[in-house]
């Protein structure tokens, strides 16, 4: 699920909101697919379709590449507060307008 959330944080911002990991799934299921293929290929060749993808479902889903939040998510306007019991994502609190229109189709409010 993490993966699957870094993807769509990183399309959204790729195209700049115009693509996210629902029009993947959309794709993979309107029968793009060929019937005879190799359901994880099919999926990792999907995914790694755009241009700015290039490579990510092998690097995380393929060869299981250990996810570095700390370094990953600023780029998206999120830290990981690992201080406490449970670890929790926060906004952080100065945000590029590219961040905030990031944020806002993820449906953050503010």
């Amino acid at each position: 699920m993490l993966v699957a959330f870094l993807y769509d944080l990183k399309l959204r911002q790729e195209s700049a909101g115009r693509a996210s990991l629902a029009d993947r799934y959309r794709e993979l299921f309107g029968g793009r697919i060929a019937a005879n293929a190799n359901g994880n290929e099919a999926i990792i060749s999907l995914l790694d379709s755009a241009p700015a993808m290039n490579g990510f479902g092998k690097l995380y889903i393929e060869k299981n590449t250990r996810l570095e939040l700390e370094q990953l998510l600023p780029a998206y306007g999120l830290t990981l507060d690992a201080a406490g019991p449970k670890s929790q994502l926060q906004v952080s609190r100065n945000l590029s307008a590219a961040q905030k229109q990031l944020l806002r189709s993820l449906g953050y409010g503010n």
